[in-house]
């Protein structure tokens, strides 16, 4: 809600915008401030998320597993991180055109890797949405990105 102060009656004003986005109005002898920030809107994700739905996505006409495969096969692992050896768990969601987002770390283990199977995860070539009741909703993953170290 605005925030106005007026100091005494106005009677011939111009406008001016400051940056810190407070509106005054000026005459020779008062000002008016006005307060004009507002929260930014927020944008709201009204498209509801599936752990579980009647026809999951499906991965070049596979399920889940053969998406990471598909995704170890294409770690490209840094020289610095060659010889480590763990698993990282990565979250995602796949979206009602396909494409993989909201990708995240939900269980760590170096950072470097962990920023490298985000990396591939993000370039995932298209999926098949899921659906839930006969129209494409949102699924949501979390899978295990595996490192083999030398």
């Amino acid at each position: 809600m605005p925030v106005i102060i007026t100091i005494g009656t106005m009677l011939c004003c111009n406008t001016v915008m400051s940056q810190n986005n407070v509106q005054e109005v000026k005459d020779e002898e008062r000002v008016q401030i006005i307060d004009i920030r507002e929260e930014p809107p927020q944008e709201e994700n009204t498209e509801e998320i599936f752990l579980v739905v009647e026809e999951p996505a499906t991965f070049q006409g596979k399920e889940v597993h053969s998406f990471r495969d598909w995704v170890e096969k294409n770690l490209q692992i840094p020289e610095s991180a060659d010889s480590i050896s763990g698993r990282v768990i990565i979250q995602f969601c796949v979206d009602t055109l396909g494409q993989v987002c909201d990708v995240k770390v939900l269980r760590n283990f170096v950072d470097i890797l962990d920023l490298e199977a985000v990396r591939v995860i993000k370039s995932s070539p298209l999926w098949k949405p899921a659906k839930q009741n006969g129209r494409l909703v949102k699924q949501q993953f979390a899978i295990p990105v595996s490192f083999k170290g030398k």
